[in-house]
């Protein structure tokens, strides 16, 4: 798994289980989701990201590119780097 570093803004290896992460990312995100009281159409009407598509990443079903963790992520108010954060 990548993270990106805060200092040298460059792609780092993490020393991480592979297959805990989508799990895991998958109860972050929708915890996250649910803390700012938004629903999945709410991220989609902010993201582009449709709820269907959003509902199969939070079940862990989908694993999304950075490009969609990145929209999560600002539609989320937080960073790339915090919600990879111990993981």
């Amino acid at each position: 798994m990548f993270h990106l570093d805060r200092h040298s803004y460059a792609w780092h290896m993490v020393a991480i289980k592979p297959e805990q992460v989508p799990d895991e990312l998958a109860k972050r995100l929708t915890k996250m989701r649910k803390q700012k009281g938004l629903t999945q159409e709410q991220i989609q009407a902010e993201t582009g990201i449709p709820s269907f598509y959003l509902s199969r990443i939070e079940h862990g079903v989908r694993k999304p590119t950075m490009v969609t963790l990145k929209k999560l992520s600002n539609a989320l108010g937080t960073t790339l780097e915090e919600l990879f954060r111990g993981l």
